[in-house]
């Protein structure tokens, strides 16, 4: 009998094969970064989001592939955080060393840019499926793994995607009291004001915001993941 080959030979190529194939690289990521394992989590995650997903046919998929964006999020932030390169550290300077770090100072924004992306990515496949608790939990992630740039006020890169994650908030019907009275501080008038044309932003921070964050800004924590394949039974997470 022929063997067969993977990504070639048609068998492998059927719609449902491939969701399935998916859906088993969902599970080697998730486990992967429950060991921490960075570089095993981006791996397997490339494999598990390729796969389009329909979110009326294909519900336990974008649950899947939500968890794995905010998985590989995580992952991403854990190699800045090695290097010391994590959200509202310092970029490398490139007048010291333009030779080494030029290069690093474009792979640290632009890695910066895939946390940010990876966790609003699983924050939309769970309003495509109306799952309150996965937008919960990628709104969650983005103020923890940001927490240094809420309590300094420089969220100018962030913006954009706090707009989103509390506009999704508010179509939500489960409601998180602590996150939601927290995230909304970053669209705070510093940062409507700065992005308004024609005005100039404010020298100063806003005193009020760094001062109340600084004393209240606990990490805020998610709601537990549920199995790749809910049964009739589950009890999704509120």
């Amino acid at each position: 009998m022929a063997e067969l080959r993977e990504q070639t030979d048609v068998a492998y190529l059927e719609a449902g094969v491939r969701k399935e194939r998916a859906l088993l690289w969902a599970d080697v990521a998730l486990i992967a970064w429950q060991a921490h394992n960075a570089t095993m989590t981006l791996q397997a995650a490339q494999e598990a989001v390729a796969e389009s997903a329909d979110p009326v046919k294909d519900k336990a998929l974008c649950i899947a592939q939500a968890q794995v964006h905010f998985a590989r999020g995580e992952a991403l932030f854990m190699q800045l955080k090695q290097g010391g390169l994590e959200p509202g550290q310092p970029l490398p300077d490139v007048e010291a060393n333009p030779k080494k770090n030029t290069a690093l100072a474009a792979w640290c924004k632009e890695t910066r840019g895939k946390v940010v992306s990876g966790f609003m990515a699983g924050i939309r496949l769970g309003r495509a499926v109306a799952q309150d608790w996965l937008c919960i939990n990628g709104a969650a992630y983005l103020w923890n793994y940001h927490l240094p740039l809420f309590k300094s006020g420089q969220l100018e890169d962030l913006y954009e995607a706090l707009e989103e994650a509390v506009a999704t908030l508010l179509l939500c019907k489960t409601r998180d009291a602590p996150l939601f009275a927290r995230l909304p501080m970053g669209l705070r008038a510093p940062w409507s004001s700065a992005t308004r044309p024609g005005r100039r932003r404010p020298t100063r921070q806003s005193t009020w915001m760094t001062r109340r964050l600084s004393a209240t800004a606990p990490v805020l924590g998610t709601h537990r993941r549920c199995a790749r394949r809910p049964s009739a039974t589950t009890t999704q997470p509120r």
